[in-house]
């Protein structure tokens, strides 16, 4: 009789303990229009201390992580249009270099730089704007340019867009 008490005692904190778990790892939440192994290019074994934070009802998702060549912070921002037409006017104004289009992203998308070893995408699906900034803190003399991290930039924005449709 003492073994089935202790069995279900077993059972009892086990089912407890996942319960837990569940409800602490979904009070952190997770970003909904991209993943972490999306984000640092996974599987890289090159990459560590991957962090990641959402705020906003999920519309402000940030990754910072570790790879050989530097420290990587990732942002993606999605919030609704005005409507006037005018949406993107603000963040396209700090982009320092020529606005590259990417109709193949998203509605009204471009690629820029807003600084040394920064990139940004900003595009328009439906009635949500997103705009996912890339910036690294290249160390050790690396080959990593903005073009490579405007292809990271690209690739975050493609996922974006297609999980706002």
């Amino acid at each position: 009789m003492t073994a089935k008490i202790g069995a279900a005692k077993i059972i009892g904190l086990v089912t407890l303990g996942v319960i837990l778990s569940a409800a602490l790892c979904a009070a952190q939440g997770s970003c909904p229009w991209v993943n972490a192994a999306t984000v640092v290019d996974a599987p890289d074994s090159t990459v560590s201390d991957i962090q990641t934070s959402v705020a906003d009802a999920g519309n402000l998702c940030t990754f910072r992580y570790r790879k050989s060549d530097g420290l990587y912070n990732v942002q993606i921002a999605v919030h609704a249009a005005a409507g006037d037409g005018h949406e993107t006017a603000a963040d396209e104004a700090q982009c320092k270099s020529a606005k590259m289009p990417l109709p193949h992203i998203a509605n009204e998308a471009v690629l820029c730089s807003t600084g040394a070893h920064r990139e940004r995408v900003i595009g328009r699906v439906r009635d949500k704007i997103f705009i996912v900034n890339v910036d690294a803190r290249i160390e050790h003399g690396s080959t990593d340019t903005e073009k490579s991290l405007g292809a990271m930039a690209t690739l975050i924005a493609g996922q974006v867009a297609g999980n706002l449709f």
